[in-house]
């Protein structure tokens, strides 16, 4: 017995995954005289386990990765030849009153908005994870210190151009970054752009 999967195509083009079993039909003697078999069906098995997939690595609201994901790549990349290493930390700020005076569905919006502006404001090869309520991060392989003001620049230019658009709920997120500019630790990186992070909304809530 042979058992495997494979793609295919329905009449009306769509695709679709089947899986093939087949036997060998034998003489008396054990001599294999030709095969039989059928096809299932399992696209529906196969799209749910992909989804499954997913979402062990992705944030349910934002679509972004999740905390395991950016945990797993962050020691990945400390182990290769991708440096320097940059991190961007971000935290949207005043959340908890955005939640409290217009509901958690604008705060959810709210947040799947800066998902967005994330999403933009970076390369394909980064990153961009949610790995907490508020938090945000983001791991650039192959960016040194310099690059990676450059992208913070991009991230607040953005951010105004969405909040022109969205003048009732504004995006407020503090950043900060950190480089490794040679191979070392990245859970350091990561505490340090955490600190220059709430360094800036020290800064803005004093403000």
């Amino acid at each position: 017995m042979r058992d495997f999967s494979s793609q295919g195509r329905r009449r009306d083009s769509a695709i679709i995954w089947v899986q093939e079993s087949a036997h060998a039909v034998r003489d008396t003697e054990g001599n294999s005289l030709y095969y039989e078999g059928f096809m299932t069906d399992i696209t529906e098995r196969k799209l749910a386990d992909e989804e499954l997939r997913r979402l062990s690595t992705h944030d349910t609201l934002t679509g972004l990765y999740n905390r395991g994901f950016f945990m797993g790549e962050m020691a990945r990349l400390e182990r290769g030849r991708e440096f320097p290493i940059s991190i961007v930390m971000a935290d949207v700020d005043h959340l908890k009153r955005i939640n409290d005076q217009n509901g958690h569905a604008v705060g959810d919006a709210l947040l799947k908005r800066v998902a967005q502006v994330l999403t933009a404001a970076f390369r394909v090869e980064d990153v961009v994870a949610r790995i907490g309520g508020d938090e945000f991060a983001v791991l650039l392989p192959g960016t040194d210190a310099a690059a990676a003001e450059v992208s913070l620049e991009r991230v607040r230019r953005i951010i105004q151009e969405n909040n022109a658009a969205n003048a009732e709920t504004p995006i407020r997120l503090s950043l900060g970054v950190s480089t490794a500019e040679s191979p070392a630790s990245l859970s350091g990186v990561l505490q340090q752009a955490d600190e220059s992070m709430y360094r800036e909304k020290r800064e803005n809530n004093a403000s």
